[in-house]
């Protein structure tokens, strides 16, 4: 990018658009970039990455940000394993944000077969009314 004739190349500065500035923090050579922006740049440079909790989110908006399918997918799928009674309706709501249709299936088989306990969470309230119907559907 900082090479060849793109205008990266002349400027030397490459432009991340939104990402809030609160993901920089501190400086080691010039600067240190939190973590899911670094994972990200590898995937984009080395076609490598580890994705975990602290990461995952921040790094999906990045991949659905830059059209990055493959690194969305490898998002979702961690997002998946990790789907639990008590994140499940974050994670409803984070994929019907992000277009994260695999994740959202998940969530809602999850939410079906453990209705009850899920039910009993404070932010099932906060699910959209179509949701809402959907899981009623799916349920019988």
């Amino acid at each position: 990018m900082t090479q060849g004739n793109m205008k990266e190349s002349f400027s030397k500065v490459i432009f991340i658009n939104n990402v809030k500035a609160k993901i920089f923090k501190g400086i080691h050579f010039f600067f240190t970039i939190k973590s899911f922006l670094l994972a990200f740049l590898n995937f984009i440079y080395c076609e490598e990455i580890e994705v975990n909790n602290e990461i995952c989110e921040d790094l999906y908006k990045l991949a659905h940000e830059y059209s990055t399918d493959e690194l969305k997918s490898d998002c979702e799928r961690f997002l998946i394993k990790e789907i639990k009674t008590e994140n499940v309706i974050k994670h409803i709501q984070f994929a019907e944000k992000y277009d994260a249709q695999l994740l959202r299936k998940a969530c809602l088989i999850f939410v079906v077969q453990n209705i009850d306990n899920v039910f009993r969470t404070q932010n099932f309230r906060d699910l959209e009314t179509e949701t809402l119907l959907e899981i009623y559907k799916l349920k019988q």
